[in-house]
C-alpha cells in the first residue's frame, strides 16, 4: 500500500498538472487516515467522503482536458456508484466500493494510457 501511493503521487509529480497532484495527493493522504480510524470513528465518514469527492474531481478534471468518451462513461458510473453509497450508507455497502475503486482503477489506467499515445 504504501509503496503504491509513494508510486502514484511520484508519478502524478513527473506529469506535472497541479490538480491531478492535488486530488492524487489528497486521495492516498486520506486513504492512509481511513485506515488508522475505522468506521466507528466518526472521522472516518469525513475521510471516505473526501476520497469519494476528489475521485470525482480527478475524473471531471481528466474528462474535461481530453473528451474521451470512455472517460466520460467510467465517470458517469462513478457518480451513479456514489449516489448508491450515499443512500445506502446504512447498509452493507463494500462491494459497492468495490466496483467504484475498481472503476477509478480502470479510470486511471486508461487515462495514463490514452495520453502517452496522444
Amino acid at each position: 500500500m504504501f509503496l503504491m501511493g509513494v508510486s502514484t503521487v511520484l508519478y502524478e509529480l513527473k506529469r506535472n498538472d497541479i490538480y491531478s497532484k492535488y486530488f492524487i495527493f489528497t486521495i492516498v493522504i486520506c486513504i492512509v487516515f481511513l485506515i488508522i480510524f475505522d468506521e466507528s470513528y466518526t472521522i472516518h465518514f469525513f475521510f471516505a467522503g473526501t476520497v469519494f469527492l476528489s475521485i470525482i474531481l480527478f475524473m471531471i478534471h481528466h474528462v474535461l482536458l481530453t473528451s474521451n468518451k470512455i472517460l466520460l462513461l467510467s465517470l458517469v458510473l462513478s457518480i451513479i456508484l456514489l449516489f448508491m453509497i450515499m443512500f445506502n450508507i446504512n447498509v452493507d455497502i463494500f462491494y459497492t466500493e468495490v466496483i467504484y475503486i475498481l472503476n477509478f482503477a480502470f479510470y486511471y489506467l486508461y487515462l495514463h494510457f490514452i495520453t502517452r499515445h496522444i
